[in-house]
């Protein structure tokens, strides 16, 4: 197996930022991820598949100016995603993020999977972005899911999506919508923004919902597996998810119905920057 290695653009991004604050903290800096990453889906793991790419690293935040350093990564066209102190930049705006670690010691910066993304290049620390501060950025979504641009099997996932209505549906917006969320969250076992979740879009709500702390076992015991096929235990699970944020207010019976599609619309819409 041939070792692994940190994308050339990041290692190009470490440099620049040990270049403009060499004195730095570097205690909370990381690259290839720990045993703990291994067992989850993490841009910390090496690409094997790719030649044993890194495609994230961690940047400590002491010892440097944050929002500068946000204003260089969110806006370049190679990032996928930044998380810091418990928000995540996906595409346009920050939206909540309840991982287990709330990342208020560093700043995680994961780029595309794309040969171009990988690519060595200067990231411009020290330019403003035209929004100002990161921290207070927030732009009007996009009308990605319209009439005229519903799901259609798209590889290349939208970043936003207008407001759902609270109607209890859970139909091709719905499902389009929590595939772009999961997508922008990083979960990308499902491959197309086609609206029906299928195996591979239960996979990452599963993977999703265990790394926040649900869907791990029942009330008994019984450990809960990733499987991609949603029965009680992922509905009740997701119903104690929901309800614990105040969204659902039905009982907990592992039954989808319309009062568990509102929930989930709500939950939509409250991470949709709304």
């Amino acid at each position: 197996m041939p070792n692994w290695y940190t994308a050339p653009s990041l290692v190009d991004l470490r440099n620049e930022t040990n270049a403009k604050w060499p004195n730095r903290d570097k205690a909370s800096d990381g690259s290839v991820g720990d045993v703990s990453h291994a067992a989850r889906v993490s841009d910390h793991n090496p690409d094997w598949k790719s030649g044993g790419v890194v495609r994230a690293i961690d940047v400590d935040k002491d010892g440097i100016n944050v929002d500068t350093f946000l204003n260089a990564v969110i806006y370049d066209p190679r990032v996928s995603y930044v998380i810091w102190n418990r928000r995540i930049w996906g595409g346009t705006r920050w939206r909540p993020y309840e991982g287990a670690n709330a990342h208020t010691k560093h700043i995680h910066v994961s780029i595309k999977h794309t040969d171009a993304a990988e690519r060595g290049g200067s990231w411009g620390l020290g330019k403003v972005a035209p929004s100002g501060k990161p921290s207070d950025a927030k732009v009007k979504p996009v009308k990605d899911q319209s009439p005229s641009n519903t799901p259609n099997g798209s590889t290349v996932f939208p970043t936003d999506y207008v407001d759902l209505k609270i109607n209890g549906n859970f139909k091709a917006w719905e499902q389009g919508a929590i595939q772009i969320l999961m997508h922008q969250l990083g979960y990308r076992e499902n491959k197309q923004w086609d609206g029906k979740i299928g195996r591979l879009g239960y996979t990452d709500l599963m993977n999703w919902l265990q790394d926040v702390g649900y869907y791990k076992q029942t009330p008994k015991g019984l450990k809960l597996y990733v499987d991609g096929k949603p029965g009680y235990w992922f509905w009740y699970e997701f119903q104690r998810y929901l309800k614990d944020r105040k969204h659902y207010k039905g009982i907990l019976d592992g039954k989808p119905d319309v009062m568990t599609y509102e929930a989930i619309q709500r939950w939509l819409n409250a991470n949709n920057g709304q």
